[in-house]
């Protein structure tokens, strides 16, 4: 995303370096950074509850296969400290032994006020990694909540991010998901997509967002994290992707690649996995760079204005994606 909240000048500013997409502002209350929306000091969004009996349940329903794939719009030249793979201002998170997994991304309109969009997303995927297996943290909304709090502990961190993330309660077989902004998180069940979040946006490419809690606040919008719990079956695919890969390829593409693949007959999955996700990032990478190509971005922003100049081809962006390939324990262990 480009869109940002700037807190010196207190509107919304859009920011491309083709500075071909119209400015937009707008006053406080419509509220683009919702970090408050899920801090522990804000009432949380409800979410749908499930009457479960956990009295018989494993204590290991799955296997989790995991892996993840990214590319950058421009390679990073220096190496950073707090950057574990190169994704360019995107980031993420892997905790197998805590079943979570998540990715953010940084709003790129921050570097032209001197700050790396890549920090905020890192830091704030960093805490979500290290807090995921917290389990007084009942939800993947409470895991973004601490670490959103734990960074504005800190010093204080200007920029601000997207995020998505997940967590499966190995006891029942839940996956819970929380979604702030343009990301996306992506069910497939024999092959099939079942469920995808909605995109949480202000204005065109302006997504809500996440940031230091000094700047963020609550208005009579309410919260604006999207929260669902999914039952979880075996073969499930689970993917989490920044809006690299949703505003270049286009749903039924995606759709297309996870059946051809069939993961779940695949005897090493989190390998076909792996290239799997290769694929698809480099596919969205390639198509971000085309002119001719439709995609997903060149719909909406024809919708905003038919003659606009991106109103054909690819965007060029960062593209992350982490994903799960879900498998029964017990089918796994009689293999």
């Amino acid at each position: 995303p480009r869109h940002f909240f700037s807190p010196s000048e207190a509107s919304f500013t859009f920011s491309s370096s083709s500075s071909m997409l119209r400015a937009v502002t707008r006053q406080l209350a419509l509220v683009v950074v919702q970090g408050a929306a899920v801090t522990s000091r804000v009432p949380q969004m409800q979410m749908q509850m499930r009457a479960m009996s956990n009295a018989a349940a494993p204590q290991q329903k799955f296997v989790l296969h995991m892996a993840m794939a990214s590319r950058p719009k421009r390679p990073e030249t220096k190496k950073k400290s707090f950057v574990k793979v190169d994704c360019g201002e995107d980031a993420f998170y892997i905790n197998e032994e805590a079943h979570s997994f998540g990715v953010a991304d940084g709003v790129g309109g921050w570097a032209e006020q001197g700050v790396d969009p890549a920090e905020y997303s890192w830091r704030i995927m960093t805490h979500c990694g290290e807090n995921a297996g917290n389990k007084s943290l009942k939800s993947a909304q409470d895991i973004l909540a601490k670490a959103q709090d734990t960074v504005s502990r800190g010093r204080m961190l200007l920029g601000s991010c997207t995020a998505c993330l997940v967590r499966l309660d190995q006891k029942t077989g839940v996956l819970s998901i929380c979604n702030l902004g343009d990301s996306e998180a992506s069910v497939y069940r024999a092959g099939q997509l079942k469920f995808k979040t909605t995109p949480g946006q202000v204005d065109f490419n302006c997504p809500h967002q996440l940031a230091h809690s000094k700047y963020t606040f609550m208005s009579e919008h309410g919260p604006y994290t999207e929260n669902t719990e999914i039952n979880i079956e075996d073969g499930d695919l689970v993917m989490l992707a920044t809006d690299g890969l949703t505003d270049n390829l286009f749903t039924e593409e995606v759709g297309q690649l996870v059946r051809s693949k069939q993961l779940a007959n695949a005897k090493d999955k989190k390998a076909a996995l792996k290239d799997m996700l290769e694929e698809l990032v480099e596919a969205a990478r390639l198509r971000g760079l085309s002119t001719t190509k439709d995609s997903p971005f060149a719909t909406a922003i024809r919708k905003v204005q038919k003659d606009h100049p991106y109103g054909q081809g690819g965007k060029p962006d960062d593209v992350t994606v982490v994903a799960c390939l879900f498998e029964k324990a017990a089918a796994q262990e009689s293999k």
